[in-house]
């Protein structure tokens, strides 16, 4: 009796392990491809999100960069005292053969333009390392302070999230989708080159 009772107790404890064995065995090939759709469906869901903010942010930088160089009184050619047009270049290349990686090089061309406009402006006392290594007093808070608009500050800020977005995850990005944040940066560019302008300005009146 006690060995019967032993055996049942030993049944039960091993029929849920058993039970899910076979269902997984029976059910391989649906079971992968539902695990499948979810990936797809997580991806295209942070893809769709990314589209959505980078052609939300290419419309936003346009209305910046046109008040960027409306403020700055005269025509602004890009292409002055930058690498504007190689730029531009490189970046059409690499939407060409990487989506992704015309994003995070989109992102380094800006990064480095902020970087080098905050050295001409750094206020006495702060040290070029402090501000090129982007710690505590980085070079968009040295532009923010020697006035940069609050709309390209912010246009920056999404930038540099979006590009996190991307470096970080592995969503497949449209052409798109890549398309519209490299014309953001683009026109993120132009609005500092504008910017840049009005302070030269300012320094020459003063």
């Amino acid at each position: 009796m006690e060995i019967a009772k032993l055996v049942l107790e030993y049944l039960k404890a091993l029929i849920w392990p058993a039970a899910f064995v076979f269902v997984t065995l029976t059910f391989k090939a649906q079971i992968a491809a539902l695990f499948g759709r979810l990936r797809i469906l997580r991806g295209g869901v942070a893809e769709a999100e990314f589209a959505d903010a980078a052609a939300d942010l290419r419309a936003e930088t346009e209305v910046a960069v046109a008040e960027q160089q409306a403020s700055a009184g005269r025509e602004v050619p890009s292409s002055e005292g930058t690498v504007a047009l190689p730029f531009q270049e490189v970046l059409e290349q690499l939407l060409a053969a990487n989506p992704a990686v015309a994003v995070t090089s989109g992102w380094d061309y800006i990064r480095r333009r902020l970087v080098h406009m905050a050295l001409s402006v750094r206020p006495e006392g702060i040290e070029p390392a402090v501000i090129a290594s982007n710690q505590g007093y980085g070079p968009l808070r040295v532009l923010e302070e020697a006035g940069l608009p609050s709309g390209t500050v912010r246009s920056i800020w999404r930038l540099s999230a979006l590009r996190n977005q991307v470096a970080h995850t592995d969503a497949q990005l449209t052409a798109q989708a890549a398309r519209d944040y490299v014309d953001a940066a683009v026109n993120t560019w132009e609005a500092l080159t504008a910017f840049e302008y009005r302070l030269r300005d300012k320094t020459a009146v003063e």
